[in-house]
This record gives C-alpha cells, structure tokens and sequence, in this order.
C-alpha cells in the first residue's frame, strides 16, 4: 500500500515537469495563449487545453494559434491533437540557436554564422548546431566568435554547449554587460567587447574570470567604470579601452602599462564623468 502511494506521488510529480498546459481565449476561429509557457525540451508536450469556446466554436474550429504573450523556448509538441485544423501559428523567439561553422587554428572556434539577440528575453542559448571538424565536438571549442552577429544582450547558458571556452569576441550592438553574464566562462583568458553601445561597468565585472589575461572594449561609449572593474584582474597585460566616452587608452603585452591605464580609467571616468551616467547604469548620481 505505501509503495504504490509512494509510487503514484512520483509519477504526479513527472507528469507536471513534464508537460505543458495552454490555457486559450477563443474567438470564433483562434486560441490566443494567455498561460503556459516552455522553458525546456522536457515541457515541449501540450497535455491540456483550456479556456472557454464561443457559442458555435469548437477544437475543429480554430485555425490560428497565438502565443506571442508567452515564453516558448520549444516548439510546442502535440498541438494538433486537441486543434486539427491549425493553418496559422505565431510565436516569438525568447531564446537563441546559434549556427557554428567550426575552425581548427590555435583555439578550436566556434565562428557564429547565425543568431541574433534583440531583446533581453532571447538570451538564453538553447542550442547550438553545425558540423565539427573531424574528431572534434563541443568540449573542444576554447573560442566563441560572434562578430558580425548582432548581439544587444549577452547570451547565457553558453557553457552548457561550452564548457571550456577561454576566448570571447562580441561587437555590433552589444548594450550592457554583467558579471551574471561572465560566470559561465571561469577559463576566460580573453574578452572582446568592441564597437558595441556599451555606457558603464559594474563593480566587480570580472569576479568569476580571474585568468584574463586581455580586455577589449574599444569604440564603446562607456561613461562611468566602477574603480573596482578590474581589482582580481593579476595576469591582465593587454587592455583595450580606445575611443570611450570617459578615456581613451590601449595597451598591449605589458603589465606595468596595463596597470597605469586602469588608474587612468579610474581618475577619469570613476568620479568626474558619473554625473553623465544616468539611470540606464543602475546607481544614483553623487
């Protein structure tokens, strides 16, 4: 008796991890979304529909599926059981494939081919696809390249595809960054972040990659560096800081340099110029 009870518990548990409900408001020919959403391949199977029909509508009816108002991160899996008539259906991206062509060099790279991030609601990796070189697979991969991919927010969820990457090269468009964003590189050795829109850096932006050993945020527009952006940066000998806002500076191969830069970027753009940031960096002004 207490192993089936005990048995019964389990399986009410799967069945809910594992399985999406949508809940609809109908019109006469359409099932707008307005609950459920699908946030892993595991939630992809729709179990149930509810919602009330319209007098004179019914599953037959429907042709058109609307679930712009919810995350889907999956394809729904299992639709046209309950709506066998579907000719339409609108959903929006709130996660990120990326296309990898896949080159051996120095590093094993991953050069993006596709996959944009527009809005902060896409940022989440759910997979990543190409061809590897002969012998290679994804726990090769050191060096991911999005250059010329156009990247308003960073990807999260990387190292799930990447466990071992210790390059990165982001530009066009990237607007913000955070050390949340960095956690999943704590192999990173070198960050490019150029002729991106980038306005300020928080403190203790790099917590989780203390191996870096170059920086670049060239042609950005950044305003305000917290003075402690780059305290536990020990190996950091290249530093890219050219045509900002607050500073302009490059620094390459040499570690005393690399060090008079920072105090540069910290008389000029930690206490002087906070006044021009404003709320989008996160702090009041002084």
């Amino acid at each position: 008796m207490w192993g089936l009870k005990i048995f019964s518990i389990i399986l009410i548990s799967s069945l809910k991890i594992n399985a999406v409900i949508f809940n609809c408001e109908f019109s006469t020919n359409s099932c707008t979304i307005t609950n459920g959403t699908i946030s892993s391949k595991s939630d992809a199977t729709v179990t149930s529909i509810t919602g009330t029909y319209p007098s004179g509508t019914t599953s037959n009816s429907i042709t058109v599926i609307d679930g712009r108002g919810v995350e889907i991160c999956y394809f729904p899996l299992g639709l046209t059981k309950y709506f066998p008539n579907i000719d339409v259906i609108f959903f929006e991206a709130n996660s990120v494939q990326y296309e990898c062509k896949y080159e051996a060099h120095e590093y094993y790279w991953c050069k993006v081919q596709s996959g944009k991030i527009l809005k902060k609601s896409e940022v989440e990796v759910t997979n990543v696809f190409g061809t590897h070189v002969r012998n290679k697979a994804n726990n090769d991969v050191q060096f991911f390249d999005a250059r010329g991919i156009l990247t308003r927010y960073f990807p999260r969820s990387l190292d799930k595809f990447f466990p071992n990457i210790i390059e990165t090269y982001f530009e066009d468009g990237m607007r913000e960054i955070h050390k949340e964003d960095l956690k999943q590189f704590p192999k990173l050795r070198s960050f490019f972040m150029s002729n991106s829109n980038v306005e300020y850096l928080e403190k203790d932006l790099f917590i989780y990659n203390p191996n870096l050993v170059l920086v670049f945020f060239n042609l950005n527009n950044i305003k305000y560096v917290d003075p402690h952006v780059f305290d536990n940066l020990k190996h950091l000998t290249y530093l890219g800081f050219d045509r900002n806002f607050c500073h302009s500076g490059l620094v390459e191969n040499n570690r005393q340099k690399a060090l008079d830069l920072i105090q540069e970027i910290n008389e000029n753009c930690s206490k002087k110029l906070r006044k021009h940031c404003d709320v989008s960096c996160g702090m009041d002004e002084e």
